[in-house]
């Protein structure tokens, strides 16, 4: 099997990059309980609560709205299948991780995230002003081959993907944006196929949004 080697990163995926390592300087295991930098507001849930929050995707958003009300500490959530997510696939909807998500795109979420678990898939929507939807889910595979293969599978479905590394993991980015990336038995999606072309503040291209949030859930990831 041919390995497609890794595309140089963008200078704006680097900005972004930068912006996600100074979020990580404090990490996924700071307290919830205080305001993410800037005088923002924490969107995840209360420190202590269970992990939460679902799935999938949404259309265009006024990114320059912060009006919107943060999180409530009790996010929605939903269970299926035999067997419950492990504690790294929860992070991506625990209010460490929601919170410097925040504080590396600086748009607030309009509504509590919504988890859900269905045939080993674990996702996490987070919903914005105008539409707007972000969706992270985590593939849990039963071993590292099975993770490769999956990777692989997902990669080859979207044929004008950009291979790259993210935070040394093997990772692409598909035409939709979104951005795919495999750690041991896991495979992290940053959907953001139905945020519109430029998000944030200041606004980055979506792709960008994308590498910079899997940068942050990488960031978790390590720290756990």
């Amino acid at each position: 099997m041919r390995i497609q080697q890794p595309h140089a990163v963008p200078t704006a995926v680097r900005a972004a990059a930068v912006t996600a390592l100074a979020v990580l300087a404090v990490g996924c295991s700071s307290s919830t309980s205080s305001a993410p930098a800037g005088g923002g507001q924490p969107i995840g849930p209360a420190a202590g609560s269970a992990a939460s929050t679902g799935p999938s995707n949404a259309g265009p958003t006024d990114t320059g709205s912060a009006s919107s009300s943060p999180a409530s500490s009790s996010p929605a959530s939903s269970s299926t299948g035999a067997s419950e997510p492990s504690a790294a696939s929860k992070m991506v909807c625990e209010a460490e991780a929601a919170n410097d998500i925040y504080a590396a795109v600086r748009v607030r979420t309009g509504s509590t995230p919504a988890a859900s678990w269905r045939d080993h898939l674990y996702s996490c929507r987070y919903s914005y002003p105008g539409a707007a939807v972000m969706v992270l889910s985590v593939k849990e595979l039963p071993t590292e081959a099975a993770a490769i293969s999956y990777f692989t599978t997902m990669q080859r479905s979207f044929p004008s993907h950009t291979a790259r590394l993210v935070a040394d993991q093997q990772a692409f980015t598909a035409s939709t944006g979104s951005v795919f990336v495999r750690k041991d038995a896991k495979v992290l999606e940053v959907d953001v196929s139905r945020l519109p072309a430029r998000f944030g503040q200041p606004p980055y291209p979506r792709a960008v949004v994308a590498y910079t949030v899997a940068a942050v859930i990488m960031g978790c990831w390590s720290g756990s």
